[in-house]
């Protein structure tokens, strides 16, 4: 007993059950793979259904976003209503040792199928100094690796090399350090940087416009819409201390990623044990989240980090409140969500969904908790109290002696939505995305089956908080279902996987698994390698990125944007009545301190029909004197170039196009 005790020790494994049997268990990892091929089915009858197609011949998101909803919506009830059945009646158990194997076998080749599918498909990621290394001997070496790390998990001497404590401090401070160098490297950048690139033109332009108005006394629902949301509100306290320019935009938007994906380390070294499988989970989340995987071409701030600092937040604070639960942190988890509802909507929703859908779950359905009935309804009350104080709250201190718009934070969702408007169907054929609501439906299920049993473990608890909130983020692919897409928001999947990884290792050690169960986890063994790799080939990239950024900041050097920047600067008189069309705005309005004189959205965020009349309208009225345009077709609409033929003269033009037209006379 006393070996048996020290095995517990070192593995810290005080969650589960050890009353419970071997077969117990069997039985209900029997269910779950039944459960999972059973959901498995829903989501085929999804692909198969066929999209809404309008007389534009557009396709329209609106019947798929209803169905996801539905589906999304009916996965929780539909779980654990099989779960009921499959418990009371034992015919749903697969007693069946050869029909359970060829099931279980199956689901592990369909999971390497796709894993495998997303590599070969996977966009090229060899730097120069890489050419001599082809893609086929890239995946043969990983695959090769894969099954070496297979072969020494499975032997129970080689498990105990994989968990010191020692090695913990280190590697905890290594990945710090390690997080600080992919955001710094590539994501921080100054005008000097500047290019005429889509991403620095259009989503930079995007996020940064509403921003650089906030600063200079603007309000978003009140003289512009912002297509994401309030975050520039919240954020303006920052900016204006600091001041807005290029360079600080970066840097405080670096500090937001860093300081999420802290947060995230933090979590991973309590949760998972095994320090192999945290390097694996570290490195692969490293090479999804913040886009480094495809660096240096956009760092898109638009997700990285207005749409991963509250999830990642919430996350944090969430397995804190896990394992140390107190009205406080229920009070804070209530403001998390109300902020994050405010600062960016799409993924608001989701962390405000998967709070609630956490505390009520793990109250209710845990009935190995202590708390009483009281108590736990309270913690309910007190994080909608928190809510809804915080965002009222928020509203006031945002909004006092204002009369916002609230319409206009559905404006750009109902455009893109009912047009369809550069949205994409889910691809109907075996692809990454299969895999990734697969891993959220274990999560789930896996949780309700112990939850409904009476087993309370903290880990799963993360899990089925994790899945449902990765299951809102994934919305976001669902509207427009491209591989990028996908890549920003599947974060959620990987941290589960790993932490589903690490109890199973853990649970064959002990004995409470055969180690035939190992062999789950060699797919993902298998991916963790392969996004593992990419982030190291591509850190030469971001090495070289740092230093292309650092020798232009540091000899100021000369380009088209810096030199229309002097041109606007020294043919302004009048700074309350001027409006700049550029690709560029949002950057020439932020070094310049410059508030565009008409109301609406930047030029970035211009695709609305009804926003660019408007526009155009009010310009030909002749509202504005001094108008700075840059006649690109490629980024400005045609409607606005009707203004040459307004009441304005051309005063002059910069070297590199930047024309300035003032109002006449007449």
């Amino acid at each position: 007993m006393r070996a048996y005790d020290n095995i517990l020790m070192l593995f810290k494994y005080k969650e589960f059950n050890f009353n419970s049997n071997i077969i117990y268990i069997n039985i209900i990892n029997k269910l779950l793979t039944l459960f999972l091929l059973i959901l498995f089915g829903i989501i085929a009858l999804y692909c198969l259904q066929e999209p809404y197609t309008p007389e534009y011949g557009i396709i329209s998101e609106s019947a798929e976003r209803f169905t996801f909803i539905a589906l999304t919506l009916l996965l929780i009830p539909i779980s654990f209503f099989i779960i009921l059945i499959s418990t009371k009646y034992e015919i749903f158990i697969l007693k069946n040792k050869l029909i359970f194997t060829s099931i279980y076998f199956l689901f592990i080749l369909f999971q390497f199928l796709i894993i495998v599918n997303f590599v070969l498909e996977f966009p090229t990621i060899k730097p120069k100094i890489f050419d001599f290394v082809s893609k086929e001997s890239l995946i043969f070496l990983i695959s090769l690796t894969s099954v070496l790390l297979i072969y020494l998990i499975s032997k129970k001497s080689i498990v105990k090399i994989f968990i010191n404590k020692k090695l913990d401090h280190f590697l905890f401070i290594f990945f710090i350090l390690l997080s600080i160098f992919c955001v710094i490297s590539w994501r921080v950048f100054s005008v000097f940087s500047i290019d005429n690139s889509w991403s620095m033109v259009n989503h930079l332009g995007a996020v940064l416009y509403s921003i650089s108005q906030v600063v200079e006394g603007k309000h978003v629902l009140v003289d512009l819409p912002a297509q994401y949301d309030l975050y520039s509100e919240i954020l303006y306290p920052i900016f204006k201390i600091i001041g807005l320019s290029v360079l600080n935009f970066t840097l405080v938007m670096a500090a937001l990623q860093i300081l999420s994906m802290i947060l995230i380390l933090r979590v991973i070294f309590q949760v998972i044990k095994n320090n192999l499988f945290r390097v694996l989970c570290i490195l692969s989340l490293f090479s999804i989240v913040g886009y480094n995987w495809a660096a240096p071409t956009d760092p898109y701030f638009q997700y990285y980090p207005l749409r991963f600092l509250f999830p990642a937040l919430s996350i944090a604070i969430y397995w804190s409140f896990i394992n140390n639960q107190s009205n406080l942190k229920v009070f804070i988890l209530g403001a998390i969500s109300s902020i994050s509802l405010l600062f960016n909507f799409d993924t608001g929703v989701p962390v405000f969904g998967s709070i609630v859908a956490g505390l009520i779950f793990s109250y209710f359905f845990s009935f190995s908790t202590n708390k009483s009935l009281i108590k736990k309804i309270s913690y309910i009350l007190i994080f909608f109290i928190s809510t809804i104080f915080t965002m009222f709250f928020l509203i006031f201190l945002i909004y006092n002696g204002e009369n916002p718009e609230w319409l206009l934070l559905s404006k750009y969702q109902n455009f893109f939505y009912i047009t369809g408007a550069y949205m994409l169907p889910i691809p109907k054929k075996l692809d990454f995305w299969i895999l990734v609501i697969l891993v959220y439906i274990t999560g789930i299920v896996t949780y309700l089956n112990y939850a409904y049993r009476g087993f309370y473990s903290r880990s799963l608890t993360l899990i089925f908080y994790l899945s449902i909130l990765g299951i809102g983020l994934f919305a976001y692919f669902q509207g427009r279902s491209h591989f990028y897409v996908l890549m920003t928001c599947c974060w959620p999947a990987i941290l589960i996987i790993f932490i589903l990884m690490d109890r199973i290792v853990r649970s064959t050690y002990l004995g409470f698994l055969p180690l035939i169960f190992n062999i789950l986890i060699y797919p993902f063994i298998f991916l963790g390698i392969f996004l593992s790799s990419v982030l190291l080939l591509k850190s030469f990239d971001m090495t070289n990125t740092m230093n292309n950024n650092l020798e232009s900041l540091i000899l100021k050097k000369s380009t088209p944007v810096t030199r229309n920047i002097e041109f606007i600067q020294h043919s302004v008189f009048n700074s309350s009545s001027v409006v700049i069309i550029s690709p560029h705005q949002a950057v020439y309005c932020s070094e310049l301190g410059i508030a565009n004189s008409v109301k609406g959205p930047g030029i970035a965020e211009l695709i609305i029909y009804e926003d660019i009349v408007f526009f155009v309208n009010y310009l030909m009225e002749g509202n504005v004197q001094d108008i700075f345009i840059e006649p690109n077709k490629l980024y400005i609409d045609e409607k606005i170039l009707k203004l040459f033929d307004g009441p304005f003269k051309e005063i002059n033009r910069s070297v590199d196009g930047l024309i300035h037209l003032r109002l006449t006379d007449n």
